[in-house]
């Protein structure tokens, strides 16, 4: 299934533009999308990290809830709809906090942090999104970066502060 993606200028204004995912052409030059990640916190200030599919881009190695926002959804509620499909966590906008966003190559990453309350919750990865996940201490992360996918590990580095803050 394709995924229609709405296009941008480099400053975030709406072009008019659409474009499809999976389609086989390149975004147009000086176009971009958007794209979100949710860095999960659990009762034990310990982050969330799930381990990407065989099958995908960076096979086995682990990364954090993200995703692409759908055209005609506010960039929040990507962020609340790809937390669900990769996590099966149910979070409201207003749970959601917005740590910042990056350029990188043809689209935005919209960055947020979910506080999960609930020590019991089981999570539901996507199957062929992700094989595992766990939660570990801000401590072990930081030596994972060989593990982690690099443009995550970018933003994990850009972000450590304030997850260790809030």
């Amino acid at each position: 299934m394709s995924e229609l993606w709405e296009l941008y200028t480099k400053d975030k204004q709406r072009t008019g533009l659409y474009y499809v995912h999976g389609s086989g052409f390149p975004i147009p030059q000086n176009m971009y999308h958007v794209s979100v990640e949710v860095w999960v916190k659990n009762d034990r200030d310990e982050i969330l990290i799930t381990q990407r599919h065989p099958c995908k881009d960076f096979a086995l190695m682990w990364d954090n809830p993200r995703g692409d926002v759908m055209a005609g959804e506010e960039v929040i509620q990507g962020a609340v709809r790809e937390l669900f499909d990769k996590t099966g966590i149910v979070a409201s906008k207003e749970e959601l906090t917005y740590l910042g966003e990056t350029l990188i190559d043809d689209h935005f990453m919209v960055s947020y942090l979910y506080h999960l309350k609930d020590s019991g919750f089981i999570l539901h990865l996507q199957p062929n999104e992700a094989i595992e996940a766990r939660y570990i201490t801000s401590d072990i992360l930081d030596d994972l970066e060989v593990e982690i996918v690099p443009h995550v590990w970018r933003r994990y580095i850009k972000y450590r502060d304030k997850l260790s803050t809030l």
